[in-house]
């Protein structure tokens, strides 16, 4: 009988998948048709300071599935990457955990040109789904990426970006559009589940002990302690404390910035953000904050949370010291 349930378990979770499957090829578009045109462009950030925008039609030469071409003339380099850049809005609402196709053709008439295609979900912490950064020849190609979303979206909170703020010239960009598939299913609810997913994971098992052996061996080492008075004579009997305040070798991870800040979309408040700082406080002498103090942000965005992660990185520890690196990581 339970053998009887388990391959029932498996079949269910394979109906799962094959229904998955065969719904892909049904997908909805979530992007206005051939949204080449000027028209349905919803973002043109950098219009007349850094470039000009326009649009075209193909023709028959080009060979391509589209009509549109979205021309953007970058004449001067902004000071970040994202000064410049076109966006698109999804026009549909999106569950959480759909599974998207993404698509976009792009050319130019001075390659290499750098372009940086991102899918975006607002409002969201963590709300870049995907980042790809592309070099453009003057040929068309196809770009086409698949990704699952993190949160459901109502329309016009989903958004597709070219970000191209580093080069200079001729970019066109035609056949975007955003495919979702629907929902990938949750297979954890229909397969097999079990605590003892490998024989010596239990407590007692015996390479435990001899790892706890190796760990004592190399993580420590004998401490002669000498006790004596002004004249320099030895003490019999005293008492000595010891307290370790730092490790000699640095010990970190990676924390990142929302959970240390409540500016811009933060939840330093919420109480599983607390426990997160709370537990790498107590446990390292390293944080890396993710993004914060990167050098774009450092000089242009210091009011989105960057000067308040920095503080709670100096005041976490016993140590004044802060010393931040290129990625960056903090010391503290």
């Amino acid at each position: 009988m339970f053998l009887g349930t388990k391959v029932a378990e498996v079949e269910i979770a394979n109906f799962q998948v094959k229904r998955f499957v065969e719904s892909i090829g049904n997908a909805t578009t979530i992007l206005p048709a051939d949204a080449g045109s000027l028209a349905d462009v919803d973002i043109r950030a950098g219009q007349g300071t850094f470039a000009t925008f326009s649009d075209r039609t193909t023709n028959a030469a080009e060979q391509v599935p589209f009509n549109n071409v979205l021309v953007v003339d970058v004449n001067t380099t902004g000071s970040f990457l994202s000064q410049i850049r076109a966006g698109w809005l999804s026009d549909f609402d999106v569950a959480e955990n759909s599974f998207l196709t993404v698509e976009t053709w792009l050319r130019t008439d001075d390659a290499p040109f750098n372009v940086r295609l991102q899918l975006e979900q607002s409002p969201a912490v963590n709300r870049r789904v995907f980042r790809e950064d592309l070099s453009v020849t003057n040929q068309w190609t196809k770009h086409e990426f698949t990704v699952t979303t993190r949160q459901a979206s109502t329309a016009g909170e989903l958004k597709f970006e070219a970000i191209f703020g580093r080069s200079l010239g001729r970019l066109e960009i035609g056949g975007m559009q955003i495919f979702d598939h629907g929902t990938i299913p949750d297979l954890t609810q229909h397969l097999p589940q079990g605590t003892q997913n490998y024989s010596q994971r239990s407590a007692d098992s015996d390479w435990r002990w001899e790892a706890q052996q190796n760990l004592l061996e190399n993580r420590r080492s004998e401490l002669q302690v000498n006790v004596t008075n002004l004249a320099g004579a030895p003490i019999s009997g005293a008492t000595v404390n010891i307290d370790q305040i730092e490790h000699s070798y640095g010990f970190g991870n990676i924390l990142k910035t929302e959970f240390i800040s409540d500016i811009a979309g933060g939840q330093a408040s919420d109480p599983a953000s607390q426990r997160h700082a709370a537990i790498a406080s107590r446990l390292f002498n390293t944080i890396t904050i993710a993004n914060g103090i990167r050098w774009v942000p450092w000089t242009q965005s210091r009011a989105r949370g960057i000067d308040t992660p920095c503080k709670w990185s100096t005041k976490a520890k016993r140590l004044n010291e802060s010393i931040f690196h290129a990625e960056p990581s903090t010391t503290i």
